[in-house]
C-alpha cells in the first residue's frame, strides 16, 4: 500500500517502493482528480508490482516547483538506485512529467496531452483554456524548457493532432525539446491517455519506451485504440461540431457513452440543429450527464415535441433525487407551461390584438416571440383582420437563414388555405376566411444565439414571429 509521505498547501505525495528491479514510476494527477484518494494510477501500478511516487494536486495548479522539490528531497535516495525511472501524466500531469524529468533523473517521460505553458501571454495567447489557474508566484517561468529534460531520457508526446490546442502545445514543446517523439492518437481529443488506461497496455508501453522503440509504441497505439471499448464515443465527440452526420452514424453503435464525452457531443449536435436526434437518443445522453447538460437534453426533448417524455423524466428524477433544485425549477418554469396544450379557446400568450400564440413558444417579448419547438402554432382572429384583405404577410425572424428552413400551413377545420414562406414572411392567402384560422409553422432545426456567436443567450430557438403591428395586408 502507498504511504502519504509529503503534503503542503499545493500537493500531496504518496510512495510505494517494491522490488528494486521494477521500474519506479513518478505519476502526476489530472486536474479533475480529488486529493485524499491516493495516487493517480496507483491501483494499476500496484497490480503490476511497480514502485511509484504519486503526486496529486490539491487544485488545478500545474505542480509548483517548490512543492515538488521539497517532496523529492525526502525520497531522493530511492532515485539513486540502479532502476528505470519513468515520469508519467496526462494534461497538467503530462506537463509535470516533462517539467520534472531532469529533477527525477528519469530515463523515460510519458506525457499525454501536455501543456507547454498556462501563462496567459505564452504562445502569443493562442491557448487560454487554463490561464485562469495561472498564479504569478507559482508559475512565473514555468514554461517547458530544454533543461527540464534529462539528457539521456526517451521523451514521448501523446496527443490528438486534430485537437487544435493540444496540437499547438505539442508543436511548442517540440520546438524546445526536439528529441521528443510524437505519438499521434487520432480521435481522442484532449483524452489521449484513455486507450492506454489499463495495466496490460501500460506494461507494454513501459517496456517499449524504455528501449526507445517509437515504431513499437505506434503499433501499440493502433492496437489499443482499436480494442478500446469507448472508441466510438470519443470519435463521436471529435466529430460532433464539424461533421454531425458522421457523429450521428457513430452514435448509432454506441451503447455506453463515456461520461466525459457527453457534454461536447450534446453541445456540438445542438449547435448543428440536431434537436430530433438528441431527443431520440436522450436515454444514453441523460444517463451520462450532470447538471446543466441534463437540462439541455430535457429542453431538446421539449423542442422535438416530446413534452410528456420530458415531464415523466423530470418526475422520475425528482423521486430519486428530491433535493435537485435545478430539475425542480426546470419542471416549474418550462415543462409545466408547455404541458398545458393550448387550444383556440385556451389561455395563450399574445403578440398583438388579432393573434394568439398556441403551443411551442417562449413568452412574448416587446418585438414578438421565439418558438422553442420545431413545431409552433399561431391562431388568427379573422374578425380583426381588414375586411378587404385577401393576403396576410407575417414577418418572421431566423438566427441563421442559411442553416434554418421554415415551412407553413394555414387551415380551418377541413379547409386548407394557400401558404408559403417568401422574403422572411409567412404569406397566407385568406380570401373569404372567417372565424379563427390556425397557422402551423415548422422549422427544421433549433439554434442558440451563443452557438451562432450572436449573443450570450444559450436558449434553443426556432423562428421568431413579430407582433401583429408589423404585419401587412393586401
Amino acid at each position: 500500500m502507498a504511504e502519504l509521505f509529503f503534503e503542503d498547501s499545493a500537493v500531496e505525495a504518496y510512495i510505494s517502493i517494491g522490488d528494486d528491479r521494477s521500474p519506479l514510476v513518478v505519476t502526476f494527477s489530472e486536474m479533475g482528480m480529488q486529493a485524499g484518494s491516493g495516487a493517480w494510477g496507483g491501483g494499476m501500478l500496484e497490480k503490476l508490482g511497480y514502485s511509484y511516487v504519486g503526486f496529486v494536486s490539491k487544485r488545478p495548479n500545474w505542480f509548483p516547483r517548490a512543492s515538488i522539490e521539497r517532496a523529492y528531497a525526502l525520497v531522493a535516495p530511492d532515485f539513486r538506485k540502479n532502476r528505470t525511472v519513468v515520469t508519467y501524466g496526462h494534461s497538467q500531469g503530462g506537463f509535470a512529467a516533462l517539467k520534472y524529468c531532469e529533477l527525477f533523473k528519469a530515463q523515460v517521460a510519458l506525457a499525454f496531452s501536455p501543456q507547454f505553458s498556462i501563462c496567459p501571454t505564452s504562445m502569443a495567447g493562442a491557448d487560454r483554456r487554463f490561464s485562469g489557474y495561472y498564479v504569478g508566484d507559482w508559475h512565473a517561468g514555468h514554461d517547458i524548457v530544454a533543461r527540464d529534460i534529462a539528457s539521456d531520457a526517451h521523451v514521448f508526446l501523446f496527443f490528438d493532432p486534430v485537437d487544435q490546442y493540444d496540437g499547438l502545445n505539442a508543436r511548442h514543446i517540440k520546438s524546445v525539446v526536439p528529441q521528443a517523439h510524437e505519438v499521434k492518437v487520432f480521435g481522442t481529443g484532449h483524452s489521449s491517455i484513455r486507450p492506454f488506461a489499463n495495466s496490460q497496455a501500460f506494461q507494454t508501453l513501459i517496456s517499449l519506451a524504455t528501449k526507445g522503440d517509437l515504431l513499437g509504441i505506434k503499433r501499440l497505439e493502433r492496437d489499443v485504440k482499436h480494442r478500446w471499448p469507448q472508441r466510438l464515443s470519443y470519435l463521436a465527440r471529435a466529430t460532433a461540431f464539424t461533421r454531425p452526420a458522421l457523429c450521428k452514424k457513430l452514435l448509432a453503435g454506441v451503447h455506453d457513452l463515456a461520461p466525459e464525452t457527453c457534454s461536447e457531443i450534446l453541445n456540438g449536435l445542438l449547435a448543428c440543429g440536431e434537436i430530433e436526434f438528441v431527443s431520440r437518443y436522450a436515454n444514453g445522453l441523460l444517463s451520462n450527464s450532470t447538471g446543466k447538460t441534463r437540462l439541455v437534453i430535457l429542453e431538446a426533448l421539449i423542442a422535438a415535441g416530446n413534452v410528456a417524455d420530458a415531464v415523466n423524466r423530470c418526475v422520475r428524477w425528482l423521486i430519486d433525487n428530491p433535493t435537485d433544485t435545478q430539475i425542480a425549477d426546470f419542471l416549474h418554469k418550462q415543462v409545466s407551461l408547455l404541458s398545458a396544450r393550448e387550444t383556440t379557446a385556451g389561455p395563450v400568450h399574445g403578440v398583438g390584438g388579432l393573434c394568439r400564440l398556441g403551443m411551442g413558444w417562449y413568452p412574448a417579448e416587446a418585438w414578438g416571440a421565439w418558438s422553442l419547438s420545431l413545431h409552433a402554432r399561431v391562431f388568427i382572429d379573422m374578425s380583426k383582420v381588414p375586411a378587404d384583405a385577401s393576403e396576410i404577410r407575417i414577418p418572421i425572424r431566423y438566427l441563421s437563414a442559411e442553416r434554418q428552413t421554415v415551412s407553413v400551413r394555414c387551415w380551418q377545420g377541413a379547409r386548407e388555405f394557400a401558404a408559403r414562406i417568401e422574403d422572411a414572411c409567412a404569406v397566407l392567402r385568406v380570401q373569404n376566411a372567417q372565424g379563427s384560422l390556425v397557422v402551423d409553422l415548422q422549422v427544421d432545426r433549433l439554434l442558440s444565439p451563443a452557438a451562432c456567436g450572436l449573443a450570450a443567450d444559450s436558449r434553443l430557438l426556432g423562428l421568431g414571429v413579430r407582433r401583429d403591428a408589423d404585419w401587412t395586408f393586401a
